[in-house]
């Protein structure tokens, strides 16, 4: 299709003005080398309308090959209104009103118009990557500066004026009440990720309802399956599969197995996520059946992954998700390398994780804290529990209300198992079950059995024991009661074939006896040395409990030390220890905090390690010096690190809209602090660790009154 050349409000002026100081048609349409009926039309609307017909003469360019727009409405509507009609009975329907129009001609109205599906060799979530982009030269800059000009009204008229406005970040700036129905359809796509996903739930629900209620059923296809993304990301498939039935009843008719194939994938992952496993392995059948007849198949293989992740089915879904990585768009890479990371991290193959997550990128929300997960997970796997639970807490503070629902589960699972491997077990148990009523309450129903399974030895019905992650969580429940080398290998080799051993690596700290069994027994276990480090597993690690948040208190394996009478720079020592979580500090780094000004600083902390173990009741060993650094093999708790962990969770539930949960937190936290930290310590360290703590606590206590009083 050949376009016309477009011409600026300024050119057509000067052109008309040329002609009416007494030049002819063909005198002015040389001069400026314009076609004779061109001109002619513009003399012709400059003495209908005056200047008025030059401002906006760009959005009534149409091609003369184009057909009358009162027809193309015609079209547009039986399209709209029954999105099965086909091409050939559309054009029966409008011969019987009286229009004659081509095959062609009407199947370039629908593809114009975004009504033809996906194109053969393409499929996205959106219609718009598929539409013929007739934006007249010149008008998307037009629009930008309009925009620029806080000029919003007349931005929306030029863009509403098109048949498909695919411009993500211009759509974004003009007022959503300004926009036609069929421009909120472009602006609720370019806000996914974008805006709460409550908010934006409710808005493609009443968009949704708006297109339903005037008729245009086919574009109302598109906003359902944008609302059914955003109800599974909230937890209510039921709702998903509801809209993707209507959508089914909708399509019937239309030749277009890539429509077919998103409504699928989402019946799936819905009823992956009841449970009804058997059910979303028809749909992955019948989505293997669509890709394999697909010309460029890369992105129904990456759907297809996201369907077996839904399932539980991480090998699988690795395997599918790289080969759509083999062939697919740059910007869609991004997404499947964010998911490969995920796939890697749950098989515990953190080398490979790493790399594919400074790749990858997701349009969804909760993306950043996500990449923090898989931090807390690598450390957990190398047996540092402490920096894994400081991970797992700073998930908790970036998660936004959005991915609430979606990260509820593996947040807290990863803070139960870090504490669990500290020895806390009751206090990994009591966090289990706090969370599993509203695991209930949004439907999680994998994490919830997860969760049962972990604390009891209740019956699991075979539909739960369909899903990897599950059955593994069963056989280790299995082995730890049987206490037998075999029921423990198998769980090792299920969860190797599954690829799901960073699942396995972060249950087993729940089930301690079963390996401190196998240790006396003399069997390999096959976990890290470091892992097997842990004091869940050396029961004669020393572990400390530091409490100085009020009065200053130090527990040794649970018990309190009555007899310990430290100085005030011991006291500010032995917490400068107990809150560095990598275990060792570079010597100048202490000299310079504790004795800036001494003579012999390397004396006085000798001096001071002498007097430490003595109090500690600790061998020399534990806590040594080694190429200018300060090395300790023990474990330190403080009641600082459980008060952040309160507020993090409080926040967390605050941000879900549970009251009753965040005030409990909130109130553990203002618990523990019960007096001036660090009073009578004046080094540099302890004056600035006393203004974070004071800060953080008044922060947290204004946050409480204002939220919650």
């Amino acid at each position: 299709m050949v376009k016309k050349k477009a011409y600026d409000q300024q050119t057509k002026r000067r052109v008309i003005e040329h002609y009416r100081s007494g030049s002819t048609l063909e005198q002015t349409a040389g001069k400026f080398q314009i076609h004779r009926n061109t001109l002619w039309r513009w003399v012709k609307k400059y003495k209908q309308s005056g200047t008025e017909s030059l401002k906006h003469d760009i959005l009534s360019c149409r091609h003369w090959k184009r057909l009358p727009q009162e027809t193309e409405d015609r079209i547009i509507a039986l399209k709209e209104s029954m999105p099965g009609c086909t091409v050939r009975h559309a054009q029966t329907l409008l011969y019987d009103q009286g229009t004659e129009v081509s095959l062609k001609g009407i199947w370039s109205v629908w593809q114009r118009y975004g009504l033809t599906g996906f194109a053969r060799e393409e499929i996205s979530h959106t219609y718009q990557e598929y539409c013929q982009r007739v934006v007249p030269p010149g008008m998307l800059d037009r629009i930008r500066s309009l925009i620029r000009a806080n000029e919003f009204r007349r931005a929306a008229d030029m863009a509403n004026s098109l048949p498909i406005f695919p411009y993500r970040d211009v759509i974004l700036q003009i007022p959503s009440g300004l926009l036609s129905l069929r421009r909120q359809i472009d602006r609720i796509r370019a806000e996914f990720g974008k805006i709460p996903l409550a908010r934006y739930r409710q808005k493609a629900n009443i968009l949704r309802r708006k297109l339903e209620y005037n008729g245009l059923l086919y574009s109302s296809l598109w906003v359902s399956i944008a609302e059914c993304y955003a109800l599974m990301w909230s937890g209510r498939p039921r709702e998903v599969l509801r809209l993707v039935s209507i959508g089914k009843k909708r399509t019937k008719g239309i030749r277009d197995a890539r429509l077919r194939f998103i409504l699928l994938l989402l019946e799936g992952q819905a009823n992956a996520g009841l449970l009804r496993i058997k059910r979303a392995n028809a749909c992955v059948i019948r989505c293997k059946i669509i890709a394999r007849t697909s010309r460029n198949p890369h992105f129904l293989m990456g759907g297809i992954g996201g369907i077996y992740s839904t399932m539980g089915y991480y090998r699988e879904a690795l395997q599918w998700t790289e080969k759509a990585l083999q062939g697919a768009a740059l910007s869609y890479r991004q997404q499947l390398y964010a998911n490969i990371a995920q796939f890697h991290g749950t098989a515990g193959d953190y080398r490979a994780a790493f790399p594919a997550l400074k790749k990858g990128k997701l349009e969804e929300w909760g993306f950043l804290a996500r990449v923090n997960l898989i931090r807390a997970y690598v450390y957990l796997d190398q047996g540092n529990f402490q920096k894994a639970r400081a991970y797992a807490v700073e998930t908790l503070l970036q998660v936004k209300k959005e991915g609430v629902r979606s990260l509820i589960h593996p947040a807290t699972l990863i803070l139960a198992s870090c504490h669990s491997a500290a020895g806390e077990v009751k206090k990994a148990n009591t966090m289990l079950k706090e969370i599993m009523p509203l695991l209930s309450k949004y439907n999680l129903k994998q994490e919830y059995w997860q969760r049962k399974i972990i604390l009891e030895n209740a019956p699991v019905p075979d539909k739960v024991l369909q899903v990897p992650g599950l059955r593994l969580t069963y056989l280790l429940r299995g082995a730890q009661r049987s206490m037998r080398i075999r029921d423990y290998r198998n769980a090792y080799e299920y969860g190797h074939a599954k690829k799901i051993l960073g699942i396995f690596m972060r249950l087993i700290p729940f089930f301690p006896e079963l390996v401190v069994h196998l240790l006396k027994k003399g069997r390999n276990p096959f976990l890290p040395k470091t892992f097997l480090d842990m004091p869940v597993f050396q029961i004669n690690t020393p572990v400390f409990n530091v409490f100085f948040l009020g009065k200053f208190q130090v527990l040794k394996q649970g018990k309190l030390m009555r007899r310990m009478r430290l100085s005030s720079k011991e006291t500010s020592f032995l917490i400068h220890l107990s809150l560095n979580k990598n275990r060792r500090i570079a010597l100048k780094d202490l000299y310079e905090n504790f004795w800036p000004r001494s003579k012999h600083p390397a004396r006085n902390l000798s001096h001071l390690l002498t007097r430490l173990r003595r109090s500690l009741t600790i061998p020399s060993h534990l806590i040594r010096i080694k190429t200018e650094t300060l090395y300790w093999d023990m474990y330190f708790f403080t009641d600082f690190e459980q008060f952040k962990e309160h507020l993090a969770k409080a926040r967390f539930f605050a941000q879900a809209g549970e009251k009753d949960y965040a005030i409990r937190e909130y109130k553990c936290a203002f618990h523990l602090y019960r007096g001036a930290p660090f009073q009578g310590m004046y080094d540099n360290w302890s004056e600035n660790m006393r203004r974070v703590i004071l800060n953080l606590y008044e922060t947290s206590k204004s946050q409480f009154t204002r939220n919650f009083i």
